[in-house]
């Protein structure tokens, strides 16, 4: 569609900006403009990110104090992701502390609707409505009241399209009447066409980090009910969608007799190197492979189990780097129950006493993918778990905080643990996760305790 001039019933007069006066240094603004937003958002990793950039980019000689990036899908809009400035003068100064974007009964908005976004994308066309006389000429009454609530004259809207999907529409609204010249919806355009690529690479990200999830998801265990014990782990995923790690924990009853009878139980958290699709896949394998070196090393130690994983990626070639803890829990004649682990450079298990005390276990050897470390030089520790006694193990990211030493993460969880440890194994892993690591955490989160009643 074609721009049209300010209509007659227009109240003030159109912006114009200083570059329109020097045709040349019009032209080079332009193409500085378009060069910025096509680096910005090639370098996009969210629609937030897209949304922001959008947002920085349409100043100076667009500098519209309306911006709104709508999100289709097959059925129509998705979501929106909208800027709330304030109103901006000619100058870019601002007037006004209330925002100029007011959600309004459109936001969620049906492509066969009458609003100018909706027409862009049935159209797959820039469209263009300079002041109200336009709009009132040329839009639905209830389009017009729509902009009548958002207080905006004059509008532009740009579809966002790739090849042939169309993934949205970008708004553009002012105070006053406005008319875009063929130069700035020339711009427009382009920060659309770059927009479309933002989105269908950040598509095609998430896209990954979902399966990556999915994945890591389907590897968490359900602990087994295992007589004498009681179990509970909580894991809780980064904040940052794009921070897929290669956090796990893993529980399996073994075929090994006891003295005391029943059967020994194989515990394992662990946490391989990365946080993208590949750090959950090679935690897939390492738990496989750790789960198939206790079924076929019965009576093996931990730390024989941790060399046995690392001999078999150096066979296979597997480049496995990360930490783990490996612990075998035997039942005992006096109803305690004894406690191997060997340690992979993994931050230490933390074993709450009945008497109300709470010790850092901290023997440990080198992390995983150190090659010399295989059988003869990994070690395992000996304790026992008493009844009312409990043992914790956990992931780096409960207790590792940026600016803060490692050391201190782990006191604190032994001292709010120590403070809970009377009560359920389960409302004890929620508490500390909650209290320590928060709804939205830096980095992967697993805590897992083994009560003995």
């Amino acid at each position: 569609m074609s721009p049209h001039p300010p209509g007659p019933g227009a109240t003030g007069s159109p912006r114009t900006d200083q570059a329109h006066d020097d045709p040349l240094r019009a032209a080079f603004v332009r193409m500085q403009r378009l060069l910025v937003a096509s680096e910005a958002l090639s370098e996009a990793e969210s629609v937030t990110d897209i949304r922001s950039l959008i947002t920085e980019l349409a100043t100076g000689e667009l500098a519209p104090p309306h911006v709104e990036l709508l999100i289709t899908q097959d059925r129509g809009v998705q979501g929106t992701i909208e800027d709330q400035r304030s109103q901006a003068g000619p100058a870019g100064e601002g007037v006004g502390a209330a925002p100029v974007r007011v959600r309004g009964q459109w936001a969620d908005f049906d492509p066969a609707s009458p609003l100018p976004p909706a027409q862009a994308v049935r159209e797959r066309a820039l469209v263009h409505y300079p002041d109200r006389a336009d709009m009132a000429i040329r839009l639905a009454p209830e389009a017009v009241r729509h902009y009548d609530e958002l207080g905006l004259h004059a509008v532009v809207c740009a579809p966002v399209i790739s090849g042939e999907e169309v993934f949205g529409v970008l708004e553009f609204g002012w105070h006053e009447p406005y008319f875009a010249g063929y130069e700035e919806r020339m711009v427009i355009t382009m920060i659309a066409s770059y927009t479309a690529r933002a989105l269908e690479r950040v598509r095609f990200v998430q896209h990954r980090i979902s399966v990556s999830a999915a994945l890591q998801q389907a590897m968490l265990t359900r602990l087994p009910s295992v007589e004498g014990l009681r179990m509970a782990a909580h894991y809780r995923p980064a904040g940052a969608e794009d921070q897929v790690g290669g956090d796990w924990y893993d529980a399996i009853p073994l075929p090994v007799p006891t003295l005391a009878g029943g059967a020994t139980l194989a515990v394992t958290v662990g946490d391989v190197t990365g946080h993208d699709i590949h750090a959950a896949a090679m935690m897939g394998q390492a738990r496989a492979m750790l789960r198939q070196a206790e079924w076929d090393h019965p009576g093996r130690s931990p730390a024989g189990i941790l060399s046995a994983l690392e001999q078999a990626c150096e066979g296979l070639g597997t480049d496995l780097t990360g930490t783990a803890v490996v612990m075998h829990l035997a039942p005992r004649i006096d109803g305690g129950w004894a406690m191997e682990w060997s340690n992979a450079g993994h931050p230490p298990p933390i074993r709450l006493g009945a008497d109300g005390t709470a010790a850092v276990l901290g023997e440990h050897d080198l992390m995983l993918g150190c090659r010399p470390m295989f059988v003869e030089n990994r070690t395992t520790a000996r304790a026992i778990l008493a009844p009312g006694d409990t043992v914790l193990l956990y992931t780096d990211g409960l207790v590792e905080r940026r600016g803060e030493d490692v050391e201190q993460g782990i006191d604190a969880l032994r001292e709010l643990a120590r403070t809970h440890a009377g009560v359920p194994v389960r409302e004890l892993v929620d508490t500390v996760v909650h209290e320590l690591a928060g709804p939205a955490p830096d980095d992967d989160v697993v805590l897992l305790a083994v009560h003995v009643p």
